[in-house]
């Protein structure tokens, strides 16, 4: 998967920083990068629990 894919790890730090420390809303985010709320939700989730590890991909 390339750096600039939906999903990608780069994405993910993006888009939940982008969220975090811009205070961009995440309908606006889910929109921008064509992902849905929840699932950004779910990493905004996963980076408070366990920090930049939690955007890695899982198996």
């Amino acid at each position: 998967m390339h750096k600039n894919a939906k999903s990608s790890l780069h994405s993910r730090v993006l888009i939940v920083k982008k969220h975090l420390e811009e205070d961009v809303p995440v309908s606006d985010l889910a929109d921008f990068f064509e992902v849905s709320k929840s699932l950004i939700y779910r990493w905004i989730r996963r980076y408070h629990q366990e920090g930049l590890n939690g955007l890695r991909d899982r198996k």
